[in-house]
């Protein structure tokens, strides 16, 4: 069972993320600890999405299932998306004009993925009991997620509009995005088929 701080950390981070970033900044975890609790929950979402596709196969995407079949490539890719957004909260927060540091960030971000593979088993969970819940609870996951983003990224900087913080969030993502799809154009990466 969990301790009750953890328990009421994740509980805060649910619903009062605004007060699980303070908690967790207050904490002050070393880097370290941040980073490896980091991509430890990257690998047991890795590790959680590859037995899920095992048990339950489902007609997705070629290319979600090709990355299921490489759980060390999906690893690797979200080691670089997480450690892209701790570097991107942190240094466009700063351009922004707020004052929060990279600790701070990779602590943030690192209990974002640990709070995602809480509600992938919530997911999951859901999933088994009711087919359409799990669409359902997909949605509210993605949604949780940029709203914990945000307000973490603006409790970080001392940012107090959290609109803007995620107009930033979005033009940024969109910006990487565009830089990605250059590189990979540029790499003659096949991109997957449309179906």
């Amino acid at each position: 069972m969990l301790p009750p701080v953890a328990r009421q950390l994740i509980l805060e981070s649910l619903v009062l993320p605004r007060n699980a970033a303070r908690r967790i900044l207050y904490l002050a975890p070393p880097p370290a600890a941040s980073l490896y609790t980091g991509l430890l929950a990257i690998i047991l979402s890795t590790l959680f999405g590859t037995v899920l596709s095992l048990l339950l196969p489902a007609g997705g995407s070629a290319f979600a299932e090709s990355l299921l079949d490489a759980p060390l490539m999906m690893v690797a890719i979200q080691s670089v998306m997480f450690m892209t957004m701790v570097a991107m909260a942190t240094v466009l927060g700063r351009l922004a004009g707020g004052h929060g540091d990279w600790a701070g960030a990779l602590a943030l971000i690192a209990w974002i993925q640990v709070m995602l593979v809480f509600l992938q088993v919530g997911q999951v969970a859901a999933l088994m009991l009711l087919p359409a819940l799990g669409n359902i609870v997909a949605i509210a996951v993605i949604i949780w997620f940029f709203q914990a983003l945000t307000v973490f990224v603006a409790e970080l900087h001392g940012f107090r509009n959290v609109l803007k913080v995620l107009g930033g969030i979005f033009i940024s993502g969109f910006a990487v995005l565009l830089v990605l799809a250059f590189i990979v154009t540029l790499a003659g990466v096949p991109l997957p088929e449309m179906r």
